[in-house]
C-alpha cells in the first residue's frame, strides 16, 4: 500500500525552518530600521543647525548687529542681542527643537565640552564668545548623538561644515 502525502513530523521539521528563517529576517529588518531611523534624525537635525548657522550669519551682517545663537537643553534659538546679555532685543530670527533622544554638546578650541546650555554669537561673519568681552570662537565643533551613533557639525574659520 502505497500512501501520498506528507508525514506529521516531515510537516512539523518544514514549518520549523521556516519559522526560524522569518524569525531571523524580521530582526535583519528591524535593526536594519532602526539604524535608518536613526541615521535620518542625525541627518536632520545637523542639517537644521547647519542653516541655522548660516542664517545666523547671514542675519548678523544685513542687520549689523550682533547675532545669539543659544542652546537651553532642547531648542537652539537665533536671535538679535546688541546688548550681548544672552536675551533677545527683537523678534526670534529663527529656532528649532530636537528630539529628545538626541545629545548635544559643543566642543571649542581648548577641547572644553559644554552640555546642556550654551550660547555664542556672530557678528560681521565671524563666529564670537562672550567672556569679559567678545573674543574669537570661530573654531569649535557641536556634536549631536543618538544611541551611539553621531554627527559633527565643526565651524573652522567661522565657516560652518558637516562632518561625515
Amino acid at each position: 500500500m502505497v500512501r501520498k502525502g506528507f508525514t506529521i513530523l516531515g510537516l512539523l521539521l518544514v514549518l520549523s525552518v521556516v519559522a526560524v528563517i522569518f524569525y531571523l529576517g524580521y530582526f535583519s529588518y528591524y535593526s536594519v530600521y532602526n539604524y535608518v531611523r536613526v541615521q535620518a534624525q542625525l541627518n536632520a537635525s545637523v542639517q537644521n543647525l547647519f542653516f541655522l548657522l548660516v542664517d545666523a550669519r547671514r542675519e548678523a551682517v544685513v542687520r549689523d548687529v550682533p547675532v545669539c545663537v543659544k542652546f537651553d537643553g532642547s531648542t537652539f534659538l537665533v536671535f538679535p542681542d546688541a546688548d550681548l546679555d544672552g536675551t533677545p532685543d527683537g523678534n526670534t530670527i529663527s529656532s528649532f527643537t530636537i528630539g529628545d533622544s538626541v545629545e548635544v554638546f559643543l566642543k571649542d578650541a581648548n577641547n572644553e565640552d559644554h552640555f546642556e546650555n550654551f550660547e555664542f554669537y556672530t557678528y560681521e561673519g565671524l563666529f564670537l564668545k562672550k567672556e569679559d568681552e567678545l573674543v574669537s570662537y570661530q573654531n569649535f565643533e557641536i556634536n549631536l548623538s543618538v544611541k551611539g551613533f553621531s554627527k559633527t557639525l565643526r565651524v573652522k574659520n567661522s565657516l560652518p561644515e558637516v562632518l561625515e
